[in-house]
């Protein structure tokens, strides 16, 4: 009964005066009992009723939905990530997981947010796509023909973006990854990033970004060919001390919790600045470094721009149920 419940509520918060529906939407789930429109994410892709710019709704399930040949314009919204070590997410801290994602030319405009992916590969030729607030593993760019305005903005990437194909008019913003290695023939404007491991860039331009990495804790390369370097903050000498770049810098006195004991925060909310941060008010025009900052603030657990329930009680009363519920809007 809760499940069934909260799958209502779920549909309803989607649907509210905060998420504006401009085509039709889809609900895709695997949970025994549900009975929902699709029950894979590739069998509501292939649908010829599921039309381009239409949103399928990624319920919360351990089951994987498995993998994604992408190749039609929509929106996939999941129910975001590290939802049990942030207050405040939803009341199912359940995530939505996908495997492996390939992105193709026919899927230009569209937008992945609030799932769990394994891997994301982008194609040849696509183009204004938005990856955005996901838990992914790794994300690369492959084929032999170059695209364009790929977004990739308020991440946590455990793996890292590599690229063997070329890009141009991009933005990496506001992410947490572990290594960025791109082509030297693929650029980007990379902001107000936390990166954790090394670095291999060609004619990029980075603002406002934090390398965590040290030469003791992991491989820290960085190659930085004909790059615009402003206001980043590096451990080691990532980003030298020119146009506002610190190097050497001590990370205990940039976040909240580096190096051990941080069991109180949750994986990426460890990440905020301290209070005193030499991070707060370095970026570039004043603002902060990191990925609080910037264009896109992170949002924790990667919630999904829609209307949450965060709560959620249901105590039967005769024939009747008497139904408590918190919403947030995530905006």
């Amino acid at each position: 009964m809760k499940i069934n419940i909260y799958s209502l509520l779920l549909i309803l918060a989607f649907a509210g005066p905060n998420y504006t529906l401009t085509a039709h939407h889809w609900r895709v789930s695997n949970l025994t009992g549900s009975v929902p429109q699709f029950s894979t994410i590739q069998s509501a892709h292939d649908a010829s009723g599921v039309l381009s710019g239409d949103t399928l709704y990624l319920e919360p399930s351990n089951v994987n939905y498995g993998d994604l040949t992408w190749t039609k314009k929509l929106v996939i919204i999941g129910n975001g990530y590290f939802l049990a070590g942030n207050p405040q997410t939803q009341a199912n801290t359940t995530t939505s997981k996908l495997s492996t994602i390939s992105i193709y030319h026919g899927a230009s405009n569209a937008t992945i947010t609030g799932c769990e992916i394994g891997n994301i590969n982008l194609i040849d030729t696509v183009s204004s796509v938005y990856i955005r607030r996901n838990l992914i593993g790794n994300i690369s760019f492959n084929g032999s023909y170059p695209g364009s305005h790929i977004h990739i903005i308020q991440n946590y990437i455990t793996s890292g973006i590599s690229g063997s194909c070329s890009f141009s008019n991009s933005s990496i913003e506001n992410n947490f990854i572990k290594d960025l290695n791109l082509s030297a023939a693929a650029t980007a404007t990379i902001l107000n990033n936390v990166i954790g491991g090394s670095l291999g860039l060609n004619s990029c331009t980075l603002r406002n970004n934090i390398a965590t990495c040290t030469s003791m804790q992991y491989p820290c390369g960085a190659s930085l060919t004909n790059c615009s370097l402003h206001n980043n903050i590096g451990a080691t000498t990532q980003f030298g001390t020119t146009n506002g770049n610190m190097s050497n810098v001590d990370m205990g006195t940039v976040f909240v919790c580096q190096g051990g004991g941080c069991s109180t925060y949750s994986s990426d909310g460890m990440f905020q600045l301290k209070q005193g941060s030499v991070a707060a008010g370095a970026g570039y025009g004043g603002i902060d470094c990191g990925m609080f900052a910037g264009n896109y603030p992170y949002v924790l657990s990667g919630m999904p721009p829609v209307p949450a329930i965060y709560f959620l009680n249901v105590q039967p009363q005769g024939d009747a149920m008497n139904v408590s519920v918190k919403i947030k809007s995530h905006n």
